[in-house]
């Protein structure tokens, strides 16, 4: 029956596969002869679309599958599987698209390690890098992802937990001309940014650059999104706790209302709309 499925899912017979997932004993996380799970079949199969519609397709195949309860953190031994959160900024029909981002929140949603590694070229040797440094190395590529929708999935993943301080070390790094080398080269968030200006000077004068990198620096600073998020909520409620003790007084009606608000209220009000 896996077998089945995985053929089905890549033929894109969505109905079918709806079908198919319905009868007793399917196991959905489990795997077919050549080591995949139905959602890597289904991840492979959309990084292979000819087309945006054959894409769409699969993205909502894949939606059925983790309703079902399919697991994205072991889809199989292939390598994009391995790192599967690299298929939405690299299929031609995915990045750049507001599926990528729907991708993201599926996978993520599903098991996917935010801070995940894959490989990258860098300067003629291969690394790997955290997907949160993958996506700010390649800040002056805006051929599919322009910088604006760049810092949309810099934000998606730093909600979602990456960390901005992961230093991923260079694995069996080879030159095109040399012989196999190992180094110990580190490629942060921060570096990656950097690194990413230095290649490409005009960033420094966009907008969204600019603001991933105030982003990245503020989570680093605060050490991590979610107390990153808060500090303006905490900023508040240290100025409510001064005009509730009568040390500051405001002319604003809606400060002058949540004078009177119990502190904890406020912070959970506040922090569910910062964080949502």
């Amino acid at each position: 029956m896996t077998n089945a499925i995985s053929a089905t899912i890549n033929l894109g017979f969505r109905k079918t596969v709806e079908t198919m997932l319905k009868l007793d004993g399917v196991d959905v996380n489990a795997r077919d002869d050549d080591g995949r799970t139905a959602l890597g079949v289904c991840v492979l199969a959309a990084a292979q679309s000819q087309s945006r519609n054959e894409a769409r397709n699969q993205l909502e195949i894949g939606r059925l599958l983790v309703a079902r309860g399919a697991r994205a953190d072991a889809l199989g031994d292939a390598r994009l599987l391995q790192s599967p959160l690299v298929m939405p900024i690299t299929s031609l029909n995915v990045a750049g698209t507001d599926d990528m981002y729907a991708w993201y929140d599926l996978l993520i949603g599903a098991g996917a390690d935010p801070n995940s590694t894959s490989e990258v070229l860098v300067d003629g040797f291969r690394c790997r890098m955290s997907m949160l440094s993958r996506v700010l190395f390649f800040f002056p590529v805006t051929a599919l992802i322009t910088t604006e929708k760049r810092l949309a999935l810099i934000k998606l993943l730093l909600r979602a937990g990456a960390n901005p301080c992961v230093r991923d070390q260079g694995l069996d790094l080879l030159r095109d001309w040399g012989p196999r080398s190992y180094a110990c080269t580190t490629y942060s968030a921060t570096w990656a940014l950097d690194d990413a200006v230095a290649r490409a000077p005009e960033l420094a004068d966009d907008e969204h650059y600019v603001a991933a990198k105030c982003l990245v620096k503020g989570v680093v600073a605060a050490g991590s999104y979610k107390k990153y998020v808060r500090l303006p909520l905490q900023e508040l409620l240290n100025l409510l706790s001064l005009a509730q003790r009568g040390k500051l007084t405001t002319t604003d009606p809606v400060m002058k209302a949540l004078v009177g608000v119990d502190n904890h209220v406020v912070w959970n009000v506040f922090t569910y709309w910062a964080e949502s």
